[in-house]
């Protein structure tokens, strides 16, 4: 069977030659440009997503209060950042120690290392965590094991 050389990726063991390379890198787009750079590619980086703030605090409100009303039976962790802006979003709520309290109480679940690490900075105990690479079907995978038992 003959393969069709315009479908087959390009070798760039050598390096990019010389070629535009798009990444969507948003936190470390300056770094990423360097290694683009230095790969001899030229890079062009455009973020895909970036970090907003929440403005209103009504749901970290309603987080906050059915957390100590004992209301959740799973939190799902995907990000680091995520994670640490939660904690910082419901002191208005409750204390540090009421937070982690309370969540230590819920059955935890993170996506990956990112949030393990903040869940672990804040003393909450993780009982799943999803294996590489991290991603929504990992997740999907270890929710059908949980709820399949």
């Amino acid at each position: 069977m003959e393969s069709n050389v315009a479908s087959e990726p390009r070798n760039l063991a050598g390096g990019f030659g010389g070629r535009t390379v798009l990444s969507f890198e948003s936190r470390r787009a300056a770094e990423i440009a360097i290694l683009i750079e230095n790969c001899g590619g030229r890079p062009m980086v455009a973020p895909a997503t970036r970090e907003v703030p929440a403005t209103s605090s009504d749901d970290a409100s309603r987080f906050a209060s059915a957390l100590l009303q004992d209301k959740l039976d799973l939190a799902i962790f995907l990000t680091g950042v995520g994670t640490r802006a939660l904690a910082r979003a419901i002191e208005p709520f409750c204390s540090r120690e009421q937070f982690v309290a309370a969540l230590s109480k819920v059955q935890v679940l993170a996506r990956g290392p990112k949030p393990i690490a903040a869940l672990k900075e804040l003393g909450v105990p993780i009982r799943w965590s999803v294996p590489e690479p991290n991603t929504w079907r990992e997740i999907l995978q270890v929710l059908t094991a949980i709820t399949c038992r």
